[in-house]
């Protein structure tokens, strides 16, 4: 386990960014870390992909695109653990473990409670918003805005079940090998179709 105070630059988001003016305010599930952001995110997307199967024990994950100049850890940032998955260490069943280390790009998460709230590139920060703190409706439901509602779906391909919700995916990445809700691929993007909920409107 390394903590940024030891090997994470002095930079955002463990320092505070310029002119910094916090909109949003998250935490991990047992509230020994926190943070700040300082606006929408850039992209939402639901990914389907193994890595976020396994390392979430989910059928996919929601995740949300936020530059780092835009993310400020309040609190808990010198007990972050960072898990790298980009070197090529296999335990003894010849599976990839990755190492306990910062080094871009890295998964971060809390020492107690294990929750893994984002992930850590060079220059964004994929960050997870069951995680933020989001307003609620009167009967007690979170208010998304829109900016984090994901608007479609990649590694299709790889998905445990069909999900018919009328967003765009993708056996691949965003725009790469768009494809129906049964995930077969089709020649040509599709139009956005209208979603009563308009969750595949972008800001």
């Amino acid at each position: 386990m390394t903590a940024p105070s030891e090997k994470a630059p002095k930079q955002p988001p463990y320092t505070k960014p310029d002119n910094f003016k916090p909109v949003y305010h998250a935490s991990c599930y047992c509230g020994t870390i926190e943070w700040d952001l300082g606006g929408d995110a850039l992209d939402a997307m639901y990914c389907h992909c193994e890595t976020c199967q396994t390392l979430h024990g989910t059928p996919y994950q929601w995740a949300a695109v936020v530059p780092k100049d835009k993310v400020f850890f309040t609190k808990g940032a010198d007990k972050i653990v960072f898990f790298n998955s980009s070197d090529e260490v296999y335990n003894d069943e010849g599976r990839m473990q990755g190492k306990n280390e910062y080094k871009l790009p890295c998964k971060l998460s809390c020492p107690y409670c294990h929750a893994s709230f984002a992930d850590e590139g060079r220059r964004m920060m994929l960050m997870l918003p069951p995680y933020i703190h989001f307003e609620r409706n009167k009967d007690g439901k979170k208010i998304v805005p829109k900016a984090f509602q994901s608007n479609h779906h990649m590694f299709y391909g790889k998905r445990v079940a069909d999900v018919a919700d009328g967003l765009e995916k993708f056996l691949g990445r965003k725009d790469e090998r768009p494809c129906d809700d049964e995930g077969k691929e089709l020649k040509e993007k599709p139009d956005t179709p209208k979603d009563p909920m308009e969750h595949n409107e972008k800001e």
